[in-house]
């Protein structure tokens, strides 16, 4: 299974975002209906800033292991460097 940063990132920005603005909007006392709209806004922005900070991330964390495979390349050609390895050339 190959698991995407946005299919968790964006729906927990979302839900977060959602559950703010409902507590804030109760506790200052607003009606239901104002509450419940403002904190449906509120979850479809966060959602998108989930989106762009997953994506953000994926490639910061997709340039990382690229640079980590080049400067730790296996000198055999595989390409793959193993923990035990790197604990043994220390």
């Amino acid at each position: 299974m190959n698991a995407r940063p946005i299919n968790a990132v964006a729906p927990c920005c979302s839900f977060a975002g959602f559950a703010v603005a409902i507590v804030a909007g109760a506790s200052a006392g607003g009606d239901a209906g104002s509450v419940v709209g403002r904190a449906l806004v509120a979850m479809f922005v966060m959602y998108a800033v989930g989106c762009v900070l997953a994506a953000v991330a994926a490639r910061v964390v997709a340039e990382h292991a690229d640079t980590y495979q080049r400067t730790n390349a296996d000198p055999n050609g595989s390409g793959r460097v193993s923990p035990r390895a790197e604990a043994e050339t220390a």
